[in-house]
């Protein structure tokens, strides 16, 4: 238990130090958002300053140096928005570029331990990642903590705003949670009929000729048929309630920016607040909003982002396995020696093969033979270090064929499987 736990823990390190190595970049895009949103309020206070101030006093002079001071501070918004939004393509190039040699070779360790999933699927999860950052969903997540700056601003105009536009936050911000509570099983399921069908797809395809030549492919279509229709049920419903909630939120937005409206005017006629404060309110409660409502339509692609993260920890965990306890050795020699070989599969009553045993220097051979099924195939895997024995150990040069780098020993093994796919 210690030793998977340590193993665990350094799949974490590895995913770990290169979003480490990101900080810098995602504190940028942090300041960014918030050049951004305080851009936001460029427009609510220009049309509290028209109102309030031009419309009253008359002046043209003013009308201008305020419409130049919006238009130049809204050209420093869109500058900063592209900047934002060139820093998290760079920041998912840079994540695709660390992580997918390694996400790679972990679908071939996978495959190696019995896995029967796609050996595409880990680099389709980095590809989930990778596309989250890069998309409207970040933005959301970078938006949201900002809301509060516009809703102070709300409360500077008048106390009464500011505790309508905070009701109206605590109800998005409560549907947003019903959101996760609301769809995560339900995007689990649909990921998971989703995976299991692609899987069953590509065993399939693997095995073309045998399926055409058995008649198999009717019955097998049915089979595809059920995960397939498992993935698209729990679909539908996690697009059901995301549309519910979504629904619910915009209408609750909506109605906020009437209540806005509606007591705007009463606080004006009895002179507590101005008609330039009353729109102003209006607009910037509907951007501190706009944030929370945005992450719900977004939920579906977080959810399957975090589920895409995690399952990238796992794969990258195979890796780290493998490279565990592989030290560099010099070239060998060539002395092969198999002591007391057992093998023994989870499940079967009797090993497969059971207290084998020889010593072969460099330029020996030898040859095995037996009926199929004896155990050859296996036997050949367990010489060059696809499996590992139940029982005894096969050594290369004295140390354990499992702790050779492949890389290493790759060179100086030839091997030739049973099945082999050109």
């Amino acid at each position: 238990m210690e030793k998977a736990r340590g193993r665990n823990s350094g799949s974490k390190d590895r995913l770990s130090i290169i979003l480490r190595s990101l900080s810098g970049a995602f504190l940028f895009v942090g300041l960014f958002s918030l050049f951004s949103n305080m851009a936001m309020l460029v427009a609510p206070l220009y049309m509290l300053q028209v109102y309030d101030r031009v419309l009253t006093s008359g002046s043209r002079d003013t009308l201008v140096m305020l419409t130049l001071l919006a238009l130049g501070l809204l050209v420093i918004n869109a500058v900063v928005e592209v900047a934002r939004s060139r820093m998290l393509v760079r920041i998912g190039a840079k994540l695709n570029a660390e992580l997918s040699p390694v996400v790679f070779a972990s679908s071939f360790s996978a495959r190696l331990k019995g896995s029967d999933r796609s050996a595409g699927e880990p680099l389709r999860n980095l590809e989930t990642v990778r596309t989250f950052l890069t998309g409207t969903g970040i933005i959301a997540i970078f938006d949201a903590p900002w809301a509060p700056i516009y809703l102070g601003v709300i409360f500077l105009l008048h106390p009464v705003l500011g505790w309508v536009a905070v009701a109206g936050a605590v109800v998005i911000t409560a549907l947003a949670i019903a959101s996760e509570i609301a769809v995560r099983a339900a995007l689990y399921e649909a990921g998971t009929g989703s995976r299991s069908s692609n899987d069953f797809t590509e065993l399939v395809g693997r095995n073309a000729e045998v399926v055409h030549a058995m008649g198999m492919l009717g019955a097998l279509t049915e089979r595809w048929s059920r995960f397939h229709e498992y993935g698209v049920a729990w679909q539908a419903v996690a697009s059901d309630r995301i549309a519910i909630i979504q629904a619910i939120a915009k209408f609750v937005r909506m109605s906020l920016q009437i209540a806005i409206l509606g007591v705007g005017p009463w606080l004006v006629l009895d002179q507590e607040l101005s008609a330039g404060a009353m729109v102003a309110a209006s607009i910037i409660m509907g951007r501190a909003l706009a944030p929370v409502e945005l992450l719900i339509g977004q939920w579906r692609s977080l959810v399957g982002a975090r589920q895409a993260h995690q399952r990238l920890r796992t794969a990258l965990s195979l890796v780290e396995q493998d490279d565990a306890g592989r030290t560099e050795l010099p070239p060998p020699g060539g002395r092969l020696v198999a002591s007391s070989v057992g093998m023994r599969f989870e499940g079967a009553a009797s090993p497969v093969l059971s207290n084998i045993a020889f010593d072969l220097d460099a330029g020996e051979m030898l040859g095995i033979t037996g009926p199929s099924g004896a155990g050859k195939s296996t036997f050949a895997r367990l010489l060059v270090g696809l499996q590992e024995p139940s029982f005894g150990s096969v050594r290369l040069d004295g140390a354990d064929i499992s702790t050779w780098p492949r890389e290493h020993v790759g060179a100086f093994i030839g091997y030739l499987p049973q099945e082999s796919n050109s």
